[in-house]
């Protein structure tokens, strides 16, 4: 099974530029993303599974070597989730978020 991370909440957002800051009040830290951390960083605004988000960067670079992107996300997934900054949730979750519900038939008023 696949882990599935979001943003922590609490996390601070600045924009500077091309530069992204990330600052946890909590532990009173200021973190700089690259770009591709940047771009995580977007992605993980909602419930992203470790696959999908190695299916976008995969997309973006297709020709980097697949093993080498995976490692590439996971490592910053696992720094950023070292550092406090997302936090891992359970797949099923973000399953039943993201499946939409079948619409229910309305039952016929019987004459």
């Amino acid at each position: 099974m696949t882990r599935c991370f979001r943003r922590k909440a609490g996390v601070t957002v600045r924009v500077v530029g091309s530069a992204v800051f990330l600052a946890d009040g909590e532990a009173g830290s200021l973190y700089r993303l690259n770009e591709t951390g940047s771009a995580l960083w977007r992605l993980l605004e909602r419930p992203v599974p470790v696959d999908e988000a190695v299916a976008v960067f995969r997309a973006a670079f297709p020709d980097r070597d697949a093993a080498d992107v995976r490692n590439d996300v996971v490592g910053l997934l696992d720094a950023l989730l070292e550092e406090v900054l997302i936090e891992e949730v359970p797949v099923a979750d973000e399953e039943r978020r993201s499946t939409p519900r079948p619409a229910r038939r309305q039952k016929k008023p019987r004459p």
